[in-house]
């Protein structure tokens, strides 16, 4: 995709189907944090100069992936959209740390948008996972995710971040732990029992599951996702939750692996959760 003068793009795309019938679709990345005004014009289709047809670009969709504010005005013409919203995922924890909670994730289909006002998506960073410790009783905290959020001031969708996973080092003293985190959906809990490291936290209704909580010393527990609770032993995170919005199934919002003691770590996720440490 090419820069033509005015702040316009031009893309070509060549198909030599067999069937002679061409389906495809395109798709726009906002790459800016403001849009200066709403995406128009015309898609021009041909082939080999026998048909030359004109489609309206009525129909399109904003991904905004950068994190932090974006803002856009709404078109004119759209009264309804199908809207996502994913929160950041949480960090996973350090040691014999749990994984961290999946984004909770929110679709709706048909929700109500008001013409010509200006709307903001707020995109929730990630959390950051716990450093590791020097010293076995200096373990570190990881970081829930940040909400993601849209809205217009008056009407506004929230999808929380992911819990922090659990934190935990056992040794003859019993060790120390730091507890995970409620979020979208909870983090997995850390593989230490003795000093009560072993609960998982909630996930939210409506947004995502619980993280697991841990299989007894040494064995921490995976993340919740949008679409299922963490396990544990081996530590997985829960999956994402299944969203077509695309124009093709995807998963979104799953739940960080936690680390693995003696064997593998556990999975992450499908949907974007992260694998964890042996």
């Amino acid at each position: 995709m090419s820069a033509t003068s005015g702040g316009t793009y031009a893309s070509t795309l060549s198909l030599m189907p067999s069937s002679g019938v061409v389906t495809t679709t395109f798709y726009v990345r906002i790459a800016a944090s403001t849009l200066a005004s709403t995406p128009t014009g015309t898609l021009t289709l041909s082939t080999a100069g026998l048909v030359n047809t004109s489609v309206d670009l009525n129909a399109f969709r904003l991904v905004f992936t950068n994190v932090g504010t974006n803002r856009f005005t709404m078109p004119s013409h759209v009264t309804k959209v199908d809207l996502l919203v994913v929160g950041g995922g949480g960090g996973g924890g350090a040691d014999m740390g749990g994984g961290g909670g999946g984004g909770g994730v929110i679709y709706r289909q048909d929700y109500d948008v008001l013409p010509g006002t200006q709307y903001s998506a707020v995109v929730g960073a990630g959390g950051r996972g716990a450093a590791p410790h020097p010293i076995p009783l200096e373990i570190s905290a990881a970081q829930s995710g940040g909400n993601s959020v849209f809205g217009n001031g008056s009407a506004t969708i929230t999808a929380l971040g992911g819990g922090r996973g659990g934190s935990g080092h056992r040794n003859d003293n019993g060790g120390t732990t730091i507890a995970a985190a409620v979020g979208g959906s909870g983090g997995g809990g850390a593989g230490n029992t003795a000093r009560g490291g072993g609960p998982a936290a909630a996930g939210t209704a409506g947004q995502g599951f619980a993280g697991s909580s841990s299989a007894g010393d040494w064995y921490p527990g995976g993340g919740g996702g949008a679409g299922g609770a963490g396990s544990s032993n081996p530590a997985n995170g829960g999956p994402g939750l299944l969203v077509p919005i695309l124009g093709r199934d995807l998963y979104w919002g799953g739940g960080g692996g936690g680390s693995g003691y003696s064997v593998s770590g556990g999975n992450g996720g499908i949907g974007g959760g992260g694998g964890g440490a042996i």
